[in-house]
Parts: structure tokens; sequence; C-alpha cells
């Protein structure tokens, strides 16, 4: 699932609603490990220990040498899409194509902000538009599409694991819209893997304040400070982010607080953006789930 920048102009239906929630809570951002003894020990020595196996692995040099994003890899037209319709067609991946889409692969170059350049693998114009495309439009003649009319090349800015860059990008006319939709061009790599296991059932802390996964991360605001995690949040779930940030990690622990014993709670799940404030902007930093020990993907937000 790909996230994307942009917000919808009309108030779109949302698959996953933004909360603030409570305030976060945290341990020390730097130097808590390993943890001193008290009711977060066994979180933060997680936490600890996944931030641990990340410093000086092959992954976290994957990471600083390789094109990873962290922000979207899809910016939506100027002001978002325009009504509902055009929006539930965007999250189910209905779009049609009225164009011929180049299928040649090519090479290119990522600009980045400290000035330095260098060759990136580039993807088709029809394999960006396969990745936005369901096939729904086919499927179901019947349902509404986007409509692209035209593409060509250009750049798109994007936050990355090596800072903020100019990448190539495909420029998608959508028909009725006035600016393109853009996706990056570049061919991904695989996310570094995690380098330590996730959480063996039963040693997620157990009832009250026990660890869960989380979804998606993706940073907010210009100084980069902000940054939303989605999450599956249970009909009663009560659920607290602690961040434990080094130099080279943000470390974020979800954890569920057992609802009271006289409360009815339903089987039903729903998927929350919730924002962290950081102690200082994300940077180059891997954002790591604390339960997974995998670095958080960019991901398909609710559109607004």
């Amino acid at each position: 699932m790909i996230l994307v920048a942009g917000v919808v102009g009309c108030g779109a239906d949302t698959a996953a609603e933004r909360e603030p929630g409570p305030e976060p809570s945290r341990g020390p951002d730097l130097g808590p490990c390993p943890p001193e003894p008290g009711a977060q020990q066994d979180l933060l020595a997680r936490q600890c220990a996944v931030a641990a196996a990340w410093e000086g692995s092959d992954e976290a040099r994957r990471w600083a040498e390789e094109f990873h994003p962290l922000d979207p890899v899809i910016q939506l037209p100027e002001g978002g899409l325009r009504d509902d319709s055009d929006a539930l067609a965007f999250e189910n991946g209905s779009v049609r194509a009225l164009t011929s889409l180049p299928d040649e692969a090519a090479e290119g170059s990522i600009r980045w902000e400290d000035g330095e350049s260098g060759p990136v693998p580039l993807m088709s114009a029809a394999d960006a538009f396969g990745e936005m495309d369901s096939g729904i439009a086919d499927s179901s003649p019947g349902f509404h599409a986007l409509e692209v009319t035209g593409v060509e090349r250009g750049e798109m800015r994007l936050r990355t694991s090596r800072g903020p860059a100019q990448a190539p990008a495909w420029l998608f006319t959508l028909d009725g819209y006035d600016t393109p939709l853009r996706h990056a061009a570049v061919a991904l790599p695989e996310p570094p893997a995690a380098p330590v296991g996730p959480v063996e059932d039963g040693e997620g802390g157990g009832g009250e304040g026990e660890l869960r996964g989380l979804d998606a991360l993706v940073p907010t605001g210009e100084d980069g400070r902000d940054v939303s995690v989605m999450w599956l949040k249970g009909s009663c779930d009560g659920r607290d982010l602690d961040v434990l940030e080094t130099d080279a990690s943000v470390v974020i622990a979800a954890s569920v607080d057992a609802a009271p014993p006289d409360v009815v709670c339903t089987a039903e799940v729903r998927p929350v953006w919730q924002t962290v404030e950081l102690e200082r902007p994300l940077g180059e930093r891997a954002p790591l789930d604390a339960y997974t020990g995998e670095v958080l993907q960019p991901a398909h937000p609710a559109l607004e």
C-alpha cells in the first residue's frame, strides 16, 4: 500500500480516522539503556534491544546509502481530489488509462539537498500506473474511475533516508484537473530487514500495557518533529505510544491498556492515525516499530 500526500478538497469519507489522542508518554530521549527497574521496564528493554540491534547493522548501512522514501511516493494534484467520488476511486485503485503508457524502464538521477547526486534505476510509466491500479475499473465498468489522459517525465521533492531529494517522477494528467498527479519513478530497493526478531506470543507484556504492532508512519510538518503512525484500534482499546530516540533511530512502541472489567467490547477494529511529537526532527534516522523491529514504511493514509 502506498502513502499519499495531499488532501481531498470536498471532505471524503475516511478509511482511517485521525485522532490526536492523549499526549504520548516517552522514556528519556538519549541514554536510557539498559532501563532502570520500573513499571515500563519490559517495554523500554524491548526498545533498547531494537535500537542497539539497528546501530551499526548492515541494514542501517543500507538505510544510509540507499533511496528509502519517508514521504509519500504519490502526490495528489494541487488542492487534492475534488470530490468524494474521486477520493473513493483513488482509495479503491479505480484508475483508467485513456492514453498509451511507456513501458520502458530507464536510468535517472537523484539530486540530494546536500548537493550530491547519483544514478538510480527507474520504473516505467506503465509500472507506476500499475501500482495505483487495482483492476476494479476493468472488472467493474460501472465503478467510477479516475481517468489518465496524459503522462510525462518530471520531478518531485521527497524526504528520504538520505535527506531531502529531488527525485524523478511520472506526472499523470487526470481528466478534470489542472495539475498532475505525481508518482516517484525510482525503482525502490527492498526495505531494510528487522535487525531483531518480533516479540513472541506471550512476551508483549500481557494485559495492561501489552505491546502491539504499528502499521505505517509518515513525517508531518515542515520541521520533521511530528510523525503520524497508523495502528488498528479495537472498540475498547486505550493505547499509549512510547518513543525512544537515539542518534540512529526512533523506536516507537504501542501498548494497549486493558478495558475495565465491566465494559462490554465488540470485535470492531479500525485503522487510526495518531501523531507523535519528537524531541528533534526525524531527519535521516530510521523509524522502527518496537514490536516487529522493522522500519515503519510509508503507507496509504486516510484522505481528508
